[in-house]
């Protein structure tokens, strides 16, 4: 999962206007035991994942 994960997050990597988010959620999530963890920002307002 790690190898897809970082993949996605490669192509989705792009210089990002938050002067546009108003509202933002943020989640921390555990891919593994351990040290590793998934974060995850949400523009809310827009329903877009940053």
């Amino acid at each position: 999962m790690r190898g897809i994960v970082e993949r996605v997050a490669s192509r989705l990597r792009r210089p990002i206007d938050f002067q546009a988010v108003t509202a933002m959620g943020v989640d921390e999530l555990s891919c593994r035991k351990g040290q590793h963890y998934l974060t995850n920002v949400t523009d809310m307002k827009r329903g877009r994942v940053r």
